[in-house]
């Protein structure tokens, strides 16, 4: 009897629905795949003639509003990235390129602290793009590599609460696509800062559910906590104060609340322990019951 053909798409699901290494490829492939694709037209801005960056925005303020006075803005509301933004990038890539690094702001009345500032993102590891690439092209890569992150974070989260392939793909989908971050994608520290929520708490719950397995005996969280680490370093570094403070205090309260519940299983896990031999156990009592019969 001939092979029954199998379409591409029955393939892919049954993959994802087997799980392994196999579907978490899918998984990256997908989640990354989607911001390359929506983005691409600002990718290549010197091919497609379109960016990130509200330009047309300045002709709302001098000396460009006497050039161009009929031109309005598409959106006013996004004007802080040409004023503020970008003229933060230019000038830490002024301040290497003079082999300096941007302490100060000399270009404000007398001057201000630049770097301790922190909203500049200056050490954060994907502002790296806006040094090599010219700044409309990294906008645009900046923003669809972070919010492909923030899905494949989405996604680790969903699958440390057991949640199935498909499921989890649908969460990052849903989180890197959800109008929180959508209203936010020209705001780089802000972006940056969103997207490492979930991974935080995937490492949370990873941690925690090896205990509950572990039971009352310990392990070693030390690569769960480098990890963790690492992840908030790179949140501090994102340069958006307020999101900090907003993602420790959520890490803080999901610690909790996932201790509590933790504690209550492994105390239980414990009682039945004490109160039922285990089979082996059984095993031996049946055992010399039978030596005892003999005798």
């Amino acid at each position: 009897m001939a092979a029954r053909y199998k379409r591409p798409r029955q393939i892919v699901g049954a993959v994802l629905a087997r799980g392994g290494v196999r579907a978490h490829l899918w998984a990256v492939l997908i989640l990354v795949g989607l911001p390359l694709v929506w983005f691409a037209p600002v990718l290549w801005p010197a091919l497609t003639g379109l960016s990130l960056l509200p330009y047309d925005n300045l002709y709302e303020f001098e000396p460009w509003r006497t050039l161009q006075p009929g031109v309005i803005p598409h959106n006013s509301l996004l004007s802080d990235l040409v004023l503020e933004n970008t003229v933060w990038k230019l000038h830490v890539r002024r301040a290497l390129a003079d082999g300096q690094l941007p302490l100060w702001n000399p270009q404000l009345f007398t001057g201000l602290p630049f770097m301790a500032a922190g909203q500049a993102s200056v050490f954060y590891p994907l502002s790296a793009l806006f040094y090599v690439l010219n700044l409309e092209t990294a906008y645009g890569w900046f923003t669809a590599l972070q919010v492909a992150w923030a899905g494949l974070a989405m996604y680790l989260w969903a699958r440390a609460l057991r949640l199935g392939t498909v499921a989890a793909i649908g969460a990052g989908i849903i989180f890197q696509a959800s109008g929180f971050l959508m209203v936010s994608v020209v705001f780089t520290m802000f972006l940056a800062a969103a997207a490492w929520l979930p991974f935080i708490l995937a490492i949370i719950e990873t941690v925690i559910r090896k205990q509950e397995a572990k039971g009352v005996v310990g392990f070693s969280p030390i690569p769960y906590v480098g990890a963790g680490a690492l992840a908030i370093g790179a949140l501090v570094l994102a340069g958006h104060p307020e999101l900090i403070y907003y993602t420790m205090l959520v890490a803080g309260l999901y610690t909790v609340v996932r201790l509590g519940v933790a504690w209550r299983s492994v105390r239980q896990m414990a009682s039945v322990s004490q109160e039922r031999p285990t089979a082996p156990s059984r095993e031996m009592a049946r055992e010399m019951a039978r030596r005892l019969a003999r005798v």
